[in-house]
């Protein structure tokens, strides 16, 4: 070919490539810019971008519900661990202050629940990370739509004993209000038909395991939402962020196989005395279900003082 013919040859292909280029160049903007689209429209789809859980979704907490006979319930919420375990406690659990032995409903009308979740740690050796008290008003309250469930007693007493306390062997629907009130009807019919206070803590481990297993999809919203807008009516160690942090943990749990269980916490009843007393068996539970597999904390900012 002739130099004149190269010339002009290169001279053509430089303009086709100058047409060419922008388009291709816009051609591959506009494909980036779908496929960036693409993942935000799948992002708000799913909602947030998976994350795992740390050991800030694991902790223990403390409730007590408030009441002539406050009540205890020792709460695991362990989403490392795929664990969500409720421990009633009875009020006539003996814990010792120094070594005078004391029990949790004494020890919490001399001085509140932080008191309680002192003597428990350092009677039992459990970690407890925050404590929660509030009415049985103020539960429902913070429960809001969650505030229901349905299940009967069998798995609490025996059948003939259901029958002489005159409790339905069938299944009922219930809200915090109906079950706080028969639980109330129980302790204060303490003595009567052999009930005892480990009675009353089977039944509301009943209660309470019922309405976790049957409305853990709502608590992650519901009660996190819940206990912010009663705050005024609780005395609780936790603080705003641990709210978030309890609806995070929540709601891995609920996305997760968890199998909550809910149980009296094991010891002995001593029908003398009128107290419940702890044992080894308690103290199998407690490594069982709210052990660590290290000392940190939490929730750094409400540890028990």
């Amino acid at each position: 070919m002739r130099a004149g013919g190269l010339k002009l040859f290169g001279i053509s292909f430089l303009l086709t490539a100058a047409v060419l280029a922008p388009l291709i160049l816009c051609t591959l903007l506009w494909v980036q810019h779908r496929e960036e689209k693409a993942d935000r429209v799948a992002q708000s789809q799913t909602g947030v971008a998976v994350q795992q859980p740390t050991i800030h979704h694991r902790y223990t907490l403390l409730v007590a519900l408030a009441d002539d006979t406050p009540a205890f319930v020792l709460a695991n919420l362990d989403a490392t661990a795929d664990r969500l375990a409720l421990a009633v406690i009875p009020a006539e659990g003996v814990v010792l202050a120094g070594q005078q032995p004391v029990t949790l409903a004494e020890s919490y009308k001399a001085a509140g629940p932080a008191r309680v979740a002192q003597l428990l740690q350092s009677t039992l050796g459990v970690p407890i990370d925050a404590y929660l008290a509030l009415t049985p008003a103020s539960l429902a309250r913070a429960l809001g739509q969650a505030n229901h469930l349905r299940t009967g007693l069998t798995g609490a007493l025996p059948t003939t004993r259901l029958e002489a306390l005159g409790l339905a062997l069938t299944p009922a629907d219930w809200t915090a209000e109906t079950a706080h009130a028969l639980l109330n009807e129980l302790q204060q019919g303490m003595g009567q038909n052999g009930l005892t206070g480990a009675d009353v803590a089977r039944v509301r481990a009943q209660l309470w395991g019922a309405a976790v297993r049957q409305q853990l999809q709502l608590l992650p919203a519901a009660l996190p939402d819940g206990l912010r807008q009663v705050s005024g009516a609780t005395l609780t160690s936790l603080t705003a962020q641990d709210y978030y942090t309890l609806g995070e943990t929540l709601e891995f749990l609920a996305n997760r196989p968890v199998q909550p269980i809910a149980e009296l916490l094991p010891g002995s009843w001593n029908a003398a005395a009128g107290r419940y007393e702890f044992s080894d068996d308690t103290l199998a539970y407690l490594q069982a279900y709210f052990s660590r597999s290290d000392s940190s904390s939490a929730l750094a900012a409400s540890s028990v003082p």
